[in-house]
């Protein structure tokens, strides 16, 4: 584990919401935070700290929302890279349910889908004050004609690059 003292600096959100000034919270090797430091080895410890964090506001947490598998394994990969938390949903509906406990810097928005399609997330997104804010960039292969109204559209077949531009800008 870390040295949890690492000198004087400003205290991030998630250790000033945690009441905590001048520690810095350890993260293991996959870049989770942990928590047993806190509580020894408690795993509700851990599991609380894990909660209070999701619930934080992060300009580095993208969610991702595509049914195709191994397109967004890709686009994960390729972010968590580049230093984001990134919550996955393989639908619009999942993805409603998961902005109940998450809040992204920004959505990529997969439109044609089963079940909840792009369309019909981003029209549930809208009706939602405490979402309809949250920036988000459509990937698709349809022509940018069909593509909805307030979003940052990126043609698929995409590079990493146009897409990491792309969330830079919305995110910031």
């Amino acid at each position: 584990m870390p040295h949890l003292l690492e000198g004087r600096y400003e205290a991030s959100d998630a250790e000033r919401a945690l009441g905590r000034c001048g520690i810095r919270l350890p993260r293991d090797a996959g870049g989770n935070f942990s928590a047993a430091w806190l509580h020894g080895e408690s795993r509700g410890a851990t599991a609380r700290l894990a909660r209070t964090l999701r619930r934080l506001p992060s300009m580095k947490r993208v969610m991702i929302v595509d049914d195709d598998v191994d397109i967004r394994r890709g686009i994960v990969d390729a972010l968590e890279l580049e230093g984001y938390e990134v919550v996955e949903a393989a639908d619009g509906r999942e993805a409603l349910q998961k902005l109940q406990r998450e809040r992204p810097a920004a959505i990529v928005l997969d439109l044609m889908m089963p079940g909840m399609n792009g369309w019909q997330f981003r029209d549930e997104q809208q009706r939602d004050p405490e979402i309809a804010s949250i920036p988000v960039i459509v990937v698709s292969a349809r022509s940018r004609d069909h593509v909805i109204p307030g979003t940052t559209y990126v043609a698929k077949p995409f590079g990493v690059d146009t897409l990491l531009d792309a969330i830079a800008r919305c995110a910031a």
